[in-house]
């Protein structure tokens, strides 16, 4: 498809001011990208002395600063065209565009699989001086159609979108920031068939990444915030539903690297940052967060938010670095921000008053040569205060962000997502942790009997067995058991082990069958919706079998049990609260395991006799001997050691605490070590 693409060419402020334009028509001019064809042609101008004769017009006019000229591209779909037509397509667009008013260079570059052209022409009108003029909206109403009417005499494609007669017309911002997805969903369409074991496993990926992914002859995806559904195969030709299934099938799972985004913040200590502070801190983690739990927040969600992160970084530098502790602070900086640029303009059109009266004070040559040999100096000044002017409305640009992001719900929706005390240091961010295949077969061994026909059609397995399904007036064969108990698999399941027989799933007789086993015991999830509504998060997480469950098998059974009591929850928000259910189960054994540790480590105390004043004079391999460290990881253990000193009653900052615990850590690990090789000797 054709398309047409707009670039501007600003002032150079460090080097020669039109260093910009003479860049550019040097490098459309180069011959290996003009190839054989070697297709180019001047519009006002001869091509080889184009910037000479731009940069006359400018001085002729007094038109040098400011904008320097227009870049433009006009590429056709690979395979189309020939040079010769790309050429008359884009020296008929420039005059037409132009009105024969303007200087220009095109240039047909044969360098790439696709013909394209670039057209290099003046900012300043020849005729009578004038900039050339382009508003938002000139693209769509006036650029791309001429593009668009000029290839359909050749027969090419032109470009879609809002050109196109469907109905869902988008405008120009909408069609490029659908655009700017395809590069996320080749990155995650690569990641994912580097993962699958089969298409199924490789779609549910996509899913779990929060794409919509639709199937049939062509593979296509939807991400959150998108209009419209993208096939696979026109992003890259390596994602073909033949290659997709190469790739499954011989691609090394171990290769498969993720696409990140987002970058390490830069901190402060976190110890000595305000609750406020914090806050600003935390925007930053989640999305880290995000990306390295990419399946399990579906990260997809979350791209426009990932895109912004250095503007995130921008407003946590200056909520820190001006010591901002509420949104009264920002507004008081706003205010200040504002007066201070009031001032700075103020000064420059005092600077801008003052050259003027100097200048007509000058009555003879002596007084010009004065007042020329002073410029150097007036130049120095007004730039200072134009840099100084710029860095102000920046800062006032980044304070009016905050401010927006304190009234705004949605941000602080997702401010509550993670408490900001709960944040630890993300180390590898390459490390995800990816879904299991649900639709992975286990294998059952069944020893090789003779069964008749009849025999064969009622065989059943383990769990039809537990669960009460089989039919008890026909004879039963059991399927011998895997090393892993099915019991509780069967409340997820929708298909039995056995090929060819079908079991659809009870999940309400199968929890009264599984309350009623003498060996479990616990509180169930209630059978009536809105009893369930009723139920906080944490009492949800603590009925939840968790624990009797496979962890790839969990939430298929939330969707099973939602459906049982008539939720009417759609995926996406299943799938939601769910993680908040499964995540505030993960908080609760977390606690549970801290308090024990918390006990072994203070029981332990007690034997050695170790009193406040003794652990602080204890040295680090003494302390090492009151933990089991080796059996906890670094997040837990870092709870563990500050409940043993608050138990103890020992007071301390925050930062000191993790210096001191990361030495007793770094001992017990070595004794572990130690511990190790003395076994394998």
């Amino acid at each position: 498809m054709a398309i047409t693409k707009v670039m501007h060419m600003k002032a150079s402020k460090n080097r020669q001011i039109d260093v910009h334009l003479k860049q550019a028509i040097t490098y459309i001019l180069k011959p290996e990208k003009l190839g054989d064809a070697n297709l180019v042609g001047g519009i006002n101008c001869l091509p080889e002395k184009a910037y000479e004769m731009m940069k006359g017009t400018k001085m002729m006019f007094q038109k040098t600063g400011g904008r320097q000229g227009y870049h433009l591209v006009i590429s056709l779909k690979p395979g189309e065209g020939t040079p010769e037509q790309m050429y008359d397509i884009a020296m008929r667009f420039a005059e037409e565009l132009l009105h024969n008013e303007y200087e220009a260079v095109v240039a047909v570059h044969t360098d790439r699989e696709h013909l394209h052209a670039h057209i290099v022409l003046n900012s300043v009108n020849m005729v009578n001086g004038h900039k050339f003029q382009y508003h938002n909206g000139d693209w769509k109403a006036t650029i791309q159609p001429i593009t668009n009417r000029l290839c359909e005499e050749y027969g090419l494609d032109i470009m879609p979108a809002e050109y196109s007669k469907d109905p869902k017309n988008m405008s120009r911002p909408e069609w490029e920031r659908e655009n700017s997805y395809t590069t996320l969903i080749k990155d995650d369409v690569s990641y994912c068939a580097m993962l699958a074991e089969d298409e199924r496993h490789f779609i549910y990926l996509l899913s779990r990444l929060g794409y919509e992914v639709k199937e049939g002859k062509h593979i296509a995806v939807k991400a959150p915030g998108m209009k419209r559904f993208k096939r696979i195969d026109t992003i890259s030709e390596d994602f073909t539903r033949e290659n997709i299934n190469a790739l499954i099938r011989y691609g090394d799972r171990s290769n498969a690297r993720p696409k990140v985004y987002t970058f390490n913040p830069i901190y402060v200590k976190r110890a000595k940052l305000s609750k406020f502070q914090k806050k600003y801190y935390a925007r930053l983690y989640r999305l880290r967060l995000i990306e390295k739990k990419r399946f399990h927040f579906k990260s997809a969600h979350y791209y426009e938010a990932i895109k912004q992160m250095h503007l995130l970084q921008e407003e946590y530098l200056m909520i820190v670095n001006h010591d901002m502790h509420s949104i009264a602070d920002l507004m008081d900086l706003t205010n200040k921000l504002q007066n201070d640029l009031q001032d700075v303009e103020t000064e420059q059109k005092q600077l801008y008053s003052k050259r003027g009266v100097e200048k007509r004070k000058c009555k003879n040559a002596e007084d010009f040569q004065m007042f020329r040999d002073s410029e150097p100096e007036y130049r120095c000044k007004l730039e200072a205060l134009k840099e100084r002017k710029g860095k102000i409305k920046e800062q006032i640009k980044i304070a009016e962000r905050c401010c927006a992001k304190e009234i705004s719900r949605a941000a602080e929706t997702l401010d509550r997502m993670f408490p900001v005390d709960e944040m630890e240091e993300i180390t590898d961010i390459y490390d995800v942790e990816v879904p299991e295949n649900p639709y992975k077969e286990v294998v059952v061994a069944v020893d090789e009997v003779a069964f008749s026909d009849e025999l064969k059609s009622l065989a059943i397995s383990p769990v039809e067995k537990v669960t009460g399904l089989a039919r008890e007036d026909e004879p039963i064969i059991i399927v011998p058991e895997p090393s892993i108990d099915p019991v509780y698999d069967s409340v997820i399941e929708s298909s039995d082990m056995v090929e060819g027989e079908t079991i659809v799933s009870d999940v309400a007789e199968i929890l009264v069958d599984v309350s009623q086993r003498n060996d479990v015991k616990c509180m169930e999830l209630p059978k009536d919706l809105a009893e369930y509504q009723r139920l906080s998060l944490q009492e949800k997480a603590e009925r939840f079998p968790f624990e009797r469950l496979a962890d790839d098998k969990t939430f298929n059974y939330f969707m099973d049990y939602l459906t049982e009591i008539g939720s009417g929850m759609g995926f996406s928000e299943a799938y939601d609260e769910f993680a908040e259910i499964s995540e505030c189960w993960d908080k609760i054994q977390e606690e549970r395991l801290v308090e024990r540790e918390v006990e072994k480590s203070m029981d332990l105390c007690d034997i050695m006799g170790m009193t406040p004043e003794l652990f602080k004079q204890a040295s680090v391999d003494i302390r090492a001997m009151v933990f089991h460290l080796e059996e906890l990881d670094y997040k837990v253990g870092v709870k563990v050691y500050r409940g043993v000193l608050e138990k103890l009653g020992i007071q301390k900052e925050l930062m000191d605490i993790y210096d001191e615990f990361d030495e007793v850590y770094t001992e017990s690990m070595t004794d572990k070590k130690k511990d190790d090789k003395e076994r394998r000797r």
